[in-house]
């Protein structure tokens, strides 16, 4: 074996010994925001970093109005000597996005380490008024994004926001590419996010080309739905689903994003994209009990009905059928089957459907 890498897998097996008695004796902790000084635009790091000990801390990160803090943060391990000593470090980092200028103090707190708590100490960011690059950027980066939701979006359409529980109406979901996006793959059917409506089962999607929209062409990929209200109230509805785009990233474009950077002609690796609807506020109320027929039970929609038999002679004893047709548009699948009136001298059978 090479001589440096015995040397190197040595010095982390002491590492690894040394660590649990680092960590009871001498952990020390540091904070720090990376930058320390931002303007509104930019974003910052808050870095814990204990030193000592590369035990998975427990704690609760204090929050601090005016900054939105990470609650995904990145955690990095190292071990190394130091003038012939051994050291081991646990960074963790979280991302800092500022809200509004000013001067921000992140105060003390505690970490529990080995079933021991240290304090992680204050530490201050200064967030300046944005700068003229930074309103540039901005600038940009609005433009690109009202590009890109013109180029792939997700339209839910319904007759009417308005319904009654268990009412059940026909709608659809349309999903417009531009004709020179180049996009790979429609990684899901469009999900539903609400609990207060059931759905139809969704198919594979009627697919329309050059279709006009914007001034510009776009591929449409559309999935009839039948929508029924379940639950009463005001209800948000709204539809997402994923799509693979083959994008090019551009390293010296101001957005790191790298869908936003040059998204119609890309050649490179393909990045998932997910794409949402505008939510609709549908209000459902509960059928009302005025003007309800006794015969009532459960229809609702617009339907035609007609009633016929399948022979208009028969003789005593011979089956005949009874046909009862129903059409149009509503809940057709909490409909029962019609009754039948009890008439002298006729037996009847149970319905078949």
């Amino acid at each position: 074996m090479n001589t440096s890498i015995k040397h190197l897998l040595i010095i982390f097996w002491m590492l690894s010994m040394m660590g649990p008695v680092l960590g009871q004796n001498s952990i020390r902790i540091e904070s720090k925001f990376e930058p320390a000084a931002i303007t509104l635009s930019r974003n910052s790091t808050y870095k814990v970093i204990i030193h000592g000990s590369q035990q998975s801390p427990e704690g609760s990160l204090p929050q601090v109005n005016g900054l939105n803090l990470s609650q995904s943060p990145r955690i990095f391990r190292s071990a190394s000597f130091i003038n012939g000593v051994p050291s081991v470090k646990l960074e963790i980092s979280f991302g800092v996005k500022p809200k509004r200028v000013g001067a921000f103090t992140l105060p003390a707190w505690s970490l529990t380490i080995g079933g021991k708590a240290y304090r992680v100490p204050a530490t201050n960011l200064r967030v300046l008024p944005p700068s003229e690059e930074d309103i540039l950027r901005e600038e940009a980066r609005k433009k690109q994004e009202a590009d890109f939701r013109q180029a792939l979006f997700l339209e839910l359409s319904l007759p009417q926001e308005t319904l009654f529980v268990g009412q059940t109406i026909l709608g659809s979901i349309e999903l417009y590419i531009l004709d020179r996006l180049p996009v790979t793959r429609l990684e899901q059917l469009p999900q539903k996010i609400s609990d207060a409506f059931s759905q139809s089962t969704l198919k594979q999607p009627l697919e329309k080309r050059n279709v006009p929209r914007n001034g510009k062409k776009y591929v449409v990929y559309s999935w009839p739905l039948a929508l029924t209200a379940v639950m009463e109230g005001n209800h948000d509805l709204q539809y997402k689903m994923g799509v693979r785009v083959r994008v090019r990233r551009q390293t010296n474009s101001p957005i790191r994003d790298p869908f936003f950077n040059d998204p119609f002609f890309g050649f490179g690796h393909e990045e998932a994209i997910t794409v949402a609807s505008k939510k609709h506020t549908l209000k459902v109320q509960q059928l009302p009990m005025k003007g309800r027929p006794l015969s009532f039970r459960g229809a609702i929609g617009s339907f035609e009905t007609e009633t016929y038999t399948d022979a208009s002679r028969v003789a005593v004893g011979d089956p005949l059928k009874v046909i009862f047709s129903v059409a149009g548009k509503g809940n057709f699948g909490v409909m029962p089957a019609p009754e039948m009136p009890v008439i002298e001298n006729l037996k009847v059978g149970p319905p078949a459907f």
